[in-house]
């Protein structure tokens, strides 16, 4: 399963499974087990950063890292590098000779 869980929906999950856990301690019965279950639930999915129903859902809050900024964003630059390539190596290192 692909990271799906990102940004300002991880940071939700941290804080409305915390307090479904302390809430979960105030409560008795059955109300306290629901809410230590999805207490879990939202914490385990913000830790892991993948949630099964996002992934069913297609939902993605994961910044892509492939989508941010890149060192050759240039292709222009990218392509020169791509070129000089074998040119660009460094020379091999003697010790003492």
């Amino acid at each position: 399963m692909k990271t799906n869980v990102g940004g300002l929906d991880r940071k939700f999950r941290w804080v409305v499974g915390t307090s479904l856990l302390v809430l979960g301690w105030k409560k008795r019965g059955w109300l306290r087990w629901a809410s230590w279950t999805l207490g879990a639930n939202f914490l385990t999915t913000a830790a892991t950063t993948k949630c099964l129903i996002n992934q069913k859902l297609g939902i993605n809050t994961f910044p892509d890292s492939k989508a941010g900024l890149s060192l050759n964003s240039n292709p222009t630059i990218q392509e020169s590098s791509e070129e000089s390539f074998p040119a660009s190596d460094a020379p091999a290192w003697t010790m003492g000779r």
